[in-house]
């Protein structure tokens, strides 16, 4: 795994005023979503279907595969098995595998409910806010995932946003930004910068 951080020039404040909304844990102006926005949220949910069903897959595995392990490793003895350690290992590997998939199967679950809670609600939340941190992670299939933490309003709460490596390329820290999200995904829709401007669905 791979960490990267950059920083560059000092921080600046965009002055825009800011409030907190009622009912939506976050600062920013409530704005409708556009009907362009609205497609490319659909689309952008649709090209990852065959990575969800993977990851469900995988899950419902592991939490079935865990099962097994904690029934061997429980009633084992009574199926005429006598190894005490074996026992303790299947044990162990049961205990660890249902919690993860159960885990890892709420949460696909919930961020599928996200997604559609803040589609029925069309409402986006635009904000000003400064970069705090640039980072970059490489996945196990060797991509290169990037990300920005933004201070939303500067010292008093922070987002992170998953973004493009052109964004990651003309952004540092310090940086001011104005950027709408999708207030429960926290699904990035658009991000202005003095340097790069992004709206969800674009080419990279």
């Amino acid at each position: 795994m791979v960490r990267a951080a950059r920083a560059n020039g000092p921080a600046r404040d965009s002055g825009m005023e800011r409030k907190r909304i009622p009912g939506i844990d976050a600062y920013g102006r409530r704005v409708r979503v556009t009907p362009r926005e609205r497609e490319a949220v659909g689309a952008y949910w649709s090209e990852q279907r065959v990575a969800r069903g993977t990851l469900i897959a995988v899950s419902s595995l592991m939490a079935v595969m865990g099962v097994l392990f904690l029934a061997a490793g429980l009633f084992g003895p009574f199926l005429g098995h006598r190894r005490e350690h074996a026992g303790w290992v299947l044990l162990m590997l049961g205990a660890t595998l249902l919690p993860a998939g159960m885990l890892f199967l709420w949460l696909l679950r919930r961020r599928a409910r996200l997604v559609s809670e803040d589609l029925a609600l069309g409402v986006k939340i635009v904000v000003d806010g400064i970069v705090d941190a640039c980072s970059a992670l490489r996945g196990k299939a060797g991509a290169m995932n990037y990300s920005i933490r933004i201070a939303v309003p500067p010292g008093k709460g922070r987002e992170h946003f998953a973004v493009t490596e052109r964004v990651f390329m003309r952004v540092g820290r310090g940086d001011a930004v104005r950027c709408a999200y999708l207030p429960a995904s926290r699904i990035l829709l658009s991000l202005k910068a003095d340097a790069v401007a992004y709206a969800i669905g674009e080419s990279a």
